[in-house]
């Protein structure tokens, strides 16, 4: 019988607890296997390779290797939270645009890795932020994506740029697709 359904747990973070790693005692310098014992997805991760920092993911039960999922996201903290000490960011921040752009850097980053990937399930992690921030209403570390007004928001730029992002990761994976039938 056909599965029909996936489910998985969610955590967050895993880059940074290497007890769930398939390989916990080696230093990552590429994206980060989950040892398959564990039937969990992290729902955010950080992305800065500078900082060592690699997202994880999880490959497909009883595959040769594919890929089950990751997870993209607009913007992430550091693994001491954004300030170090307020207001400055801290290094290993993966800020939404990057010295000051206005370009959705850390999104394309995480798009490319999901494009070299070709995961099964991709999620584009964003919270909701009802209420302000540690880091207080500051579009270059928000990784909500949820429209704002105009002129103390940022308008539909994030929304608009998650969905040039699919759009374009769908383009590349259909183009792979015909390519190899």
């Amino acid at each position: 019988m056909d599965a029909k359904y996936t489910i998985r747990i969610d955590a967050g973070y895993l880059d940074s607890q290497p007890t769930f790693w398939a390989n916990p005692n080696e230093q990552p310098n590429g994206p980060i296997q989950i040892a398959p014992r564990y039937d969990f997805w992290s729902v955010v991760d950080r992305y800065k390779p500078a900082f060592s920092l690699y997202p994880t993911y999880n490959i497909v039960p009883g595959s040769e290797g594919e890929v089950e999922n990751l997870t993209a996201s607009i913007a992430t903290a550091g693994q001491n939270g954004w300030g170090c000490p307020q207001p400055a960011y801290c290094p290993d921040d993966a800020l939404r645009f990057g010295n000051g752009g206005t370009r959705y850097v850390t999104l394309e980053n995480f798009m490319a890795l999901a494009e070299q990937l070709q995961p099964r399930f991709l999620i584009v992690d964003q919270f909701n932020e009802f209420a302000q921030p540690d880091e207080g209403w500051n579009p270059d570390t928000s990784d909500d994506s949820e429209p704002t007004l105009q002129p103390d928001g940022w308008g539909f730029s994030a929304l608009q740029a998650i969905h040039v992002a699919i759009a374009a990761y769908r383009h590349s994976i259909e183009a792979r697709f015909f390519e190899g039938s």
